[in-house]
């Protein structure tokens, strides 16, 4: 759970210990937040990145870690290369639209490799876990390096090597710009002149300090080593004059290449940071075509038609399917619109059943997500992970239905409430909020494993004689996990049962909106206006 403040906060708190500061405009517009701790390792100084936003967001911006070089052993945040600095180059990818995370790491004189690695990787965390705060992108993260820095971009994103890194896992990235950086650390003999500025004050060559320092051998060392566990695209700029060899660049992209990795590379005139030559505000403007291309603005455009309320006698609703994403493959899908909404979205695993949907979107004035429960020869039956991911699209596109991500429900009846409550731990293990559980005569195995502790609020019901869903009510409740059980009475109708707990929800969400000031409910024709506005 987040707990940024403008306070100092205890040391037990780790980085969210140290305060937010109050951010600032710079000259050219941008929202700068200025010393932002991203990690805490005891016995090291606190680590800290400046967060740049451009001047205007609409919607969650995309991000780039911005990794500087210096050979492992030099630099900071707040220096860049003077040839970067003096092309303005951090504002020319705000200015694009990116947000820009300029981030400190620990040189490998003051903590041995890889602790610089487990840094890049820390800060790409923090981001995701702060992303909402921010305004931010968590599905539009790139890393950006130059030099040692794009060293370090790389190992951060391809080493998935267990023995030699812990239990520290590969962040989730979406691309990576690598600006001449050492793919192969074997056969280097040191920078052959300083035409650069940055290539000299070494009193040893940096390869041979960050290889006997770290344990790992130069093999290990190399990005050339890992490329088969590279995913995401990758764009390489490297000067053709450059004192670290241009060929290893032209190796990297063929090695790229042949598993199969969206890469492009750029050779141009200059040395290193293109020294000696105008080209860097051109790549710079390429290494941006490459993000806008590999990493484009999400837009969601449903053909909706219009239905008649649940009951025939209400307002109509708004229906559209289409599908979802899923880590193995489409998720179907259906989207239901009250006329008037209030912000909450709940995802329902169900089977087909557009009554249920109906009646919950008007009686909470909620837009409803169904995914299909059903499985056939072409549409194998979902799992947890299709409910996760699921849950992570609607975060990512809230701001495109104006929906609340933090009103997030996860809703079944019958034998999909055991997925919802499986994919309900996982979403809380991916620190995706789940606002509620709402169960509608779930059939639940009381046995689930699983730390039920950190299950949301469950919002249920039974008939009077389900004797396993008591049961798991029972547990839920040991656990310290608030529920709400509704018993049906009998020969309660289906519909009578399901409007009854949903005005539970109803009441259950208008509570949490109290809590940060309830938004005023919205018209069909009022969204369109606003979501039209943020996608501008």
């Amino acid at each position: 759970m987040s707990r940024l403040h403008t306070t100092a906060g205890p040391l037990t708190w780790g980085s969210e210990a140290y305060p937010v500061p109050r951010p600032r405009r710079s000259e050219t517009g941008e929202l700068v937040y200025d010393g932002l701790a991203y990690a805490v390792h005891e016995g090291y100084r606190p680590l800290f990145l400046d967060l740049r936003l451009p001047a205007e967001q609409t919607g969650p911006t995309p991000v780039v870690v911005w990794i500087h070089g210096g050979g492992w052993v030099h630099g900071s945040r707040r220096r860049q290369s003077p040839n970067i600095d003096d092309h303005r180059v951090l504002e020319s990818i705000t200015a694009a639209g990116y947000a820009v995370a300029v981030i400190d790491y620990r040189l490998i004189l003051e903590a041995a490799f890889p602790a610089a690695l487990l840094d890049v990787r820390d800060a790409v965390d923090w981001l995701h876990l702060h992303a909402d705060h921010f305004g931010l992108d968590r599905t539009r993260i790139a890393l950006w390096g130059e030099s040692a820095g794009a060293h370090l971009a790389m190992m951060a994103t391809w080493c998935d090597d267990a023995t030699l890194l812990g239990s520290s896992t590969v962040p989730s990235v979406a691309a990576v710009v690598e600006w001449y950086g050492p793919s192969r650390m074997v056969g280097h003999s040191g920078f052959a002149d300083d035409r650069s500025g940055e290539t000299t004050g070494y009193v040893t060559n940096p390869m041979v300090n960050i290889i006997s320092g770290s344990g790992w051998s130069a093999e290990q060392l190399s990005p050339l080593t890992w490329t088969s566990a590279a995913r995401c695209p990758v764009f390489i700029a490297h000067g053709r004059h450059d004192e670290l060899s241009v060929a290893d660049s032209v190796e990297l992209h063929a090695a790229l290449r042949t598993y199969g990795v969206d890469t492009e590379l750029l050779v141009v005139d200059g040395g290193h940071v293109f020294v000696g030559s105008d080209t860097i505000d051109d790549v710079v403007a390429c290494s941006i075509d490459f993000l806008d291309r590999v990493m484009p603005t999400s837009t969601v455009a449903l053909d909706a038609t219009e239905v008649e309320s649940a009951d025939g006698m209400g307002p109509t609703l708004r229906v559209a399917e289409f599908a979802i994403e899923g880590p193995n493959r489409p998720i179907r899908a259906r989207i239901t619109e009250p006329e008037t909404f209030g912000g909450g979205v709940v995802l329902h695993v169900c089977g087909s059943q557009q009554e249920h949907a109906a009646m919950i979107a008007e009686g909470t004035s909620s837009v409803v997500v169904e995914l299909d429960l059903s499985s056939s020869e072409d549409n194998p039956g979902l799992v947890a992970g299709d409910v996760v991911a699921a849950a992570e699209w609607i975060r990512t596109h809230a701001h495109e239905f104006l929906v609340d991500p933090v009103q997030l429900v996860l809703a079944a009846d019958g034998a999909g409430a055991a997925l919802a409550v499986a994919a309900a731990l996982d979403c809380a293990v991916e620190e995706i909020p789940v606002q509620a559980l709402f169960l509608l005569s779930p059939i639940t195995d009381p046995a689930l494993a699983g730390p039920l502790e950190s299950l949301p609020t469950t919002i249920m019901t039974t008939g009077g004689c389900d004797h396993l869903d008591f049961r798991f009510a029972r547990r839920l409740r040991e656990a310290g996990v608030p529920v709400l059980h509704r018993v049906e009475r009998p020969g309660s109708s289906a519909a009578q049962v399901i409007s009854a707990i949903t005005d539970d929800l109803d009441r259950f969400l208008r509570r949490s909106r109290s809590r940060y000031g309830e938004p005023a409910a919205q018209t069909w024709s009022e969204r369109e206006a606003m979501v039209a506005e943020s996608r501008r």
